[in-house]
């Protein structure tokens, strides 16, 4: 049985999508008013969420509800951008791995509202890692579109 070789670039080109994904951003420093939150309360980053207490279970769910609400735009921006009958078979299979972990998601985040104080701190890092998978999965599919323009 041979073995195939092992290519990083495919893995590295995806990470640094995932930390230009992630710094992207109109945003200028101090400027909150784009940021999720009411305004005299500045949006919270997701770092800050995973430390959220029961106390704040309501909080919680309502940033990341926002964050998914930006999520949904950018993924249905990249759906036009992106039609499925000029996806290859790669691009089809990493969307369909977003769509899953995004129904994953929104389940575990639903849940959130049935938590008590002692399920609470389980509930809160599920949805937390549920989310990462989600954000990694719609990674995979910059990295599955950049691979063909780029002339791999």
């Amino acid at each position: 049985m041979k073995m195939k070789s092992f290519h990083p670039f495919p893995i590295l080109l995806a990470s640094a999508g995932l930390l230009i994904f992630a710094g992207c951003s109109s945003e200028k420093p101090g400027d909150v008013s784009g940021r999720t939150g009411d305004p005299q309360t500045p949006g919270i980053r997701q770092d800050a969420l995973t430390s959220f207490g029961f106390d704040r279970r309501d909080e919680f769910a309502v940033q990341f509800k926002a964050m998914h609400s930006e999520f949904a735009a950018q993924l249905r921006e990249y759906e036009a951008k992106n039609p499925d009958s000029n996806a290859s078979d790669r691009q089809k299979a990493a969307m369909a791995e977003v769509m899953i972990a995004e129904g994953d998601f929104k389940h575990k985040l639903d849940a959130v509202s049935t938590a008590d104080a002692n399920s609470w701190n389980t509930a809160r890092d599920t949805v937390t890692a549920s989310w990462e998978r989600l954000q990694a999965a719609f990674g995979r599919i910059h990295a599955t579109s950049a691979l063909p323009s780029q002339g791999l």
